[in-house]
């Protein structure tokens, strides 16, 4: 019988850059992607907010020339 060894120096290296590689991809990815999607929730968020606020306000106003703005709070809790 003769004996060998079933995984090498190199081969524990290679294994452990790969896992390594994988998880700083991924968690890069990661990051990149949670960042856009609460970016792009906050934005709809805000964008919804603001319609809903204009909905609310006053329907059926009718601006004149010269009439002053009218102020409304914009974050409607």
């Amino acid at each position: 019988m003769r004996r060998g060894e079933l995984y090498g120096f190199a081969d524990l290296i290679a294994n452990c850059g790969g896992l390594l590689g994988l998880s700083c991809g991924f968690s890069i990815l990661s990051v990149a992607e949670l960042l856009f999607h609460l970016t792009l929730r906050l934005w709809n968020n805000n964008k919804r907010r603001e319609e809903e606020v204009s909905k609310s306000v006053v329907p059926n106003i009718q601006v004149q020339k010269n009439m002053p703005p009218v102020w409304t709070h914009k974050f409607l809790y």
